[in-house]
């Protein structure tokens, strides 16, 4: 840890500070604030960079961290838990961070009844977020994740993988997931996810999506489906320039999850997929253009007047 606070020294504000070489910038305590702060591994992009040249194009860095080195060095984020606390810390926010050149860049999931708003993310080679925490009794309750620009992601951007503990409910809205660059284009999965069915409700509002191919979530075969009856999708654009795949998985498992007011911009999107997203008001696009937007190479993702996206959700 960078800072590593007791258990007991709650309502900490950590403002200003940057965070390098460190697996978790912050041990936090309940009702705490993180904010304009930066967590990184200076270096680690440009290294990623070189051995996806050396590998004919291909990024390894995840198999370098998980295979190669032993332990799970790299992963964790900006924040984590105290260690010696037996039940999640509470209330904490974490806004207008920089989380970039990580391996995960944010734990949101190891504290209840917190938010994390207006951040960015960049160049996390994991998941930008994990919406979960792995300690017995960290249930990842109530958390709020909105707001926030998530660039360059190869593994999952966001990530809700706990199968004994994770609870929720977590409301994820007006996010901006992008593939950016090379290294991001073409993610594993939009959404990693595993608990088991025991969610109270994952609800992805007003969330754009953008990428060369990917999958929407994480589907193994093996695990039980019932997970999905508490995912809702409303509202959201899922921009998927070159192949939007069918989720592995069972058959028809697609028809689980809520859906409402989703647009769908792909020429070439699985039709099980297609048609699970736009039920109740969707709406299919072939080509980005279509979505009049003022300047997406610029980052700028506002819709312009004659987009068929304005007003169209539910």
């Amino acid at each position: 840890f960078g800072i590593k606070f007791d258990p007991a020294s709650s309502h900490a504000v950590v403002r200003n500070c940057v965070f390098e070489y460190c697996r978790a910038g912050i041990a936090l305590p309940s009702h705490s604030l993180v904010e304009w702060c930066e967590h990184t591994y200076p270096g680690f992009y440009e290294f990623s960079e070189e051995v996806r040249q050396r590998n004919g194009g291909e990024l390894r860095t995840y198999p370098l961290v998980k295979d190669y080195h032993p332990g799970n060095w790299y992963e964790s984020g900006i924040a984590d838990y105290a260690y010696g606390m037996e039940s999640p810390p509470v209330n904490c926010e974490f806004r207008y961070n920089f989380m970039h050149e990580l391996f995960d860049g944010e734990g949101l999931g190891n504290f209840d009844d917190s938010e994390s708003h207006h951040n960015v993310y960049l160049h996390c080679y994991d998941n930008s977020v994990e919406l979960e925490g792995w300690q017995k009794g960290f249930a990842s309750r109530n958390l709020r994740f909105h707001h926030n620009l998530l660039l360059s992601c190869p593994g999952a951007p966001i990530s809700h993988q706990n199968p004994e503990e994770l609870e929720g409910p977590h409301y994820v809205y007006r996010n901006v997931i992008y593939g950016y660059d090379a290294h991001g284009w073409n993610p594993w999965v939009f959404i990693k996810s595993k608990c088991y069915g025991k969610g109270n409700g994952f609800y992805y509002y007003q969330n754009l999506f953008w990428a060369e191919s990917a999958e929407l979530y994480w589907n193994e075969r093996e695990w039980p489906q019932e997970w999905l009856d508490s995912f809702a999708f409303k509202n959201n654009i899922f921009v998927v320039t070159e192949r939007f795949a069918r989720p592995t998985g069972p058959v028809d498992s697609e028809q689980r999850f809520e859906a409402a007011g989703n647009i769908v911009v792909s020429p070439a999107a699985d039709r099980a997929i297609l048609s699970a997203l736009l039920r109740e008001g969707g709406r299919q696009l072939s080509q980005p253009e279509e979505l009049v937007l003022r300047n997406p190479g610029k980052l700028d993702f506002a819709l312009l007047p004659g987009s068929p996206a304005v007003d169209a959700g539910v």
